[in-house]
């Protein structure tokens, strides 16, 4: 997997290539219009639209107003139990407060 970033004019454009697919999001719709304008001229490309799942993270909202996006690894989860046998176990619960602000900074 590859992240390229481009930056112009405080907008900024993210691609993300994996294998033989590309994952496209802007900071607003008309900059990702143009740059996708721009990638089609260049290389045969089809849409097959929103994203659903990203590397088996499900895309369960996203926000545009609030600029977030929720993503969800049920699915996955699922997977891992099932390959290990153990989809009958009974699940518990892990203790967390109530709106936690999680940070990808130490000490934040």
């Amino acid at each position: 997997m590859c992240l390229y970033i481009f930056r112009k004019d405080g907008q900024v454009f993210f691609l993300v290539v994996y294998v033989d697919d590309l994952l496209l999001t802007a900071s607003s719709s008309q900059f990702m219009n143009s740059i996708k304008a721009k990638l089609s001229a260049a290389f045969k490309m089809c849409n097959l639209r929103e994203a659903k799942y990203i590397l088996r993270l499900l895309k369960t909202n996203w926000d545009h107003k609030l600029r977030t996006i929720s993503l969800s690894q049920c699915q996955y989860s699922w997977t891992i139990l099932d390959h290990v046998g153990m989809t009958t176990c009974k699940p518990v619960w892990t203790l967390m407060a109530h709106n936690s602000q999680l940070s990808a900074r130490p000490g934040e």
